[in-house]
């Protein structure tokens, strides 16, 4: 990883601890996760966090205790970490880094390119839905939901968009 680009996401991961409620942490090492999301500590009970492009592509999925991860390269060493600015709603940035591949998705027109990235959050309170298409306009989207059947609608899109990419997860998700 640029020592550079580690610093950096170094800086915003304390700034989300120092309860900054707009950068999102998400952080996965084998069958541990470290979720921070609106300035606080998530213990999540659903987590699933894809990324596709021609360089990389991976899925990794929890629910409840079950945990699975699905890769290109069939790494054992499986790091997995999101941060999302989102700081300036118009220049969000999506920080991606999977073991030593890393990658820096802005939300700017004129930067065009493969990449995908998909990330849904869950537990008793809410869940948090997020999608990073570089090859869009409209790059980022991002939906919360409280109520139950607004967490089962986004559940269902995060779902059926995963499991179209990675169809073996569907074991997990069910």
């Amino acid at each position: 990883m640029n020592k550079s680009n580690n610093e950096k996401t170094q800086k915003l991961v304390q700034k989300a601890l120092d309860g900054n409620e707009d950068i999102q942490v998400l952080i996965v090492e084998k069958d541990k996760n470290f979720t921070f999301i609106g300035g606080a500590r998530v213990d999540p009970s659903i987590m699933l966090i894809c990324h596709v492009s021609p360089d990389n592509q991976m899925c990794f999925g929890k629910i409840g205790d079950k945990y699975s991860t699905i890769s290109k390269d069939n790494s054992e060493s499986n790091i997995i970490k999101v941060v999302l600015d989102t700081r300036k709603t118009d220049d969000v940035k999506c920080h991606y880094y999977y073991n030593d591949y890393e990658t820096l998705y802005p939300n700017e027109i004129e930067e065009k390119s493969e990449g995908l990235l998909i990330a849904y959050i869950e537990n008793a309170s809410f869940c948090q839905f997020y999608l990073f298409d570089n090859s869009l306009n409209q790059k980022f989207v991002s939906s919360f939901a409280k109520n139950a059947n607004s967490k089962q609608q986004l559940r269902t899109i995060a779902f059926s968009y995963i499991s179209k990419l990675y169809p073996t997860i569907r074991e997990l998700i069910g």
